[in-house]
């Protein structure tokens, strides 16, 4: 049996020798080395670049008082979504084209209306689940979650969702009272933090953000006469003189290549056009009624070409809106003072367009344009 068993060991290991030596042998794979550059040859080698993805659009900042004045704020929505304003109810609906929705008012994804209190208000149609005192961008604020009662006929106007229970959030234009308030209302099927970009996004026109530079390149400007500056015909940057006193306001020059362009003016906020009119020492003059933050101010803008001024009396004026162009150089249209703007900041409602007080005291009355412009 030894002897057997010592035959089939001998015939398994011949057998497992001849299976590995007669399989071929595997060739090396060639790595391809390119072969260095030398000093001044030039690498014709195509390299692939990294591609970027394309950017993020865009949000547009939509001014909704260009729709109607008592909508005193701008803000943003994602690119493509669009602004329906609606009459019968002086109300707002923001609306994304590419919902699947049947109608427009049904594509709405914010619904935005106002109301005019001395405090925060809700209505008796709807029950109130939830209530939370906040603030939002400095403007006292409340955030609601509200469902309309039963037996309440559907609000008329709005999209159906504002049938359902949903969120909202009411913001205090003003401390003053009466105030503005907004009610901005969205979809439950809108993402919150995208409803949160847009209250977050908002700019107020009582807000220090809003203020807009009255003149382009404002900072690059020459001021001859600044705000508190005394002058008199002996004492005077600007030669001849003839005025006297502390300065009002600021006197920003133009340039030389502007002489003879028309160079725009712009509301510096957001107001009333209070008055449009020729007084001795201007030529032409604006007058606008504004709020910063809770603090009434008219804003006097000197030295326009009166007939540019086509805005009607009463009219509202967004910041940033043209009002005019400046006058002609020494001309009827400056009462015969160079060609420049003076910009004053009264505090209050009182139209006082003097360009210089007689006692230093007075300019109390009056704030710095500067501070204000400091972008």
């Amino acid at each position: 049996m030894k002897s057997i068993f010592i035959i089939i060991l001998v015939l398994m290991v011949a057998g497992i020798g001849y299976y590995v030596f007669s399989q071929p042998v595997p060739q090396a794979q060639e790595i391809q080395v390119a072969p260095p550059i030398s000093e001044g040859a030039v690498d014709n080698t195509v390299r692939q670049e990294p591609v970027e993805p394309p950017p993020e659009p865009k949000p547009n900042r939509v001014d909704f008082s260009q729709f109607h004045s008592l909508f005193r704020f701008s803000g943003e929505i994602p690119n493509g979504w669009k602004v329906e304003f609606v009459p019968e109810i002086i109300a707002f609906n923001i609306y994304n084209p590419e919902s699947s929705a049947a109608s427009i008012r049904e594509q709405s994804q914010i619904f935005i209306r106002y109301f005019e209190a001395s405090r925060f208000l809700t209505l008796s149609t709807v029950d109130i689940t939830l209530r939370e005192e906040t603030k939002s961008n400095g403007h006292p604020a409340v955030r609601y979650e509200i469902i309309k009662k039963p037996g309440v006929p559907n609000f008329p106007h709005q999209p159906g969702w504002r049938n359902e229970k949903h969120r909202l959030i009411d913001i205090r234009f003003t401390n003053n009272s009466p105030s503005l308030f907004y009610v901005f209302t969205y979809t439950p099927s809108l993402e919150e933090y995208m409803f949160d970009d847009f209250i977050n996004s908002l700019t107020f026109h009582n807000d220090l953000d809003s203020i807009y530079p009255p003149i382009d390149r404002i900072l690059e400007r020459s001021v001859k006469k600044s705000f508190g500056l005394k002058v008199s015909p002996e004492d005077s940057p600007i030669q001849p003189e003839r005025f006297s006193g502390y300065h009002t306001g600021v006197d920003y020059e133009v340039f030389g290549e502007e002489l003879e362009k028309d160079v725009f003016v712009r509301a510096i906020c957001g107001g009333k056009l209070r008055q449009k009119q020729n007084a001795d020492g201007y030529g032409g003059v604006a007058v606008q009624d504004c709020l910063l933050q809770d603090q009434a101010i008219t804003v006097v803008y000197g030295h326009l070409k009166l007939t540019s001024i086509i805005l009607e009396v009463n009219s509202y004026i967004a910041p940033g809106s043209e009002i005019g162009i400046l006058g002609a150089h020494q001309s009827i249209e400056t009462d015969g003072e160079r060609k420049h703007l003076h910009l004053g900041i009264r505090k209050g409602t009182i139209v006082d367009i003097r360009g210089y007080v007689e006692n230093e005291s007075e300019l109390t009355n009056w704030l710095d344009p500067r501070a204000l412009l400091s972008f």
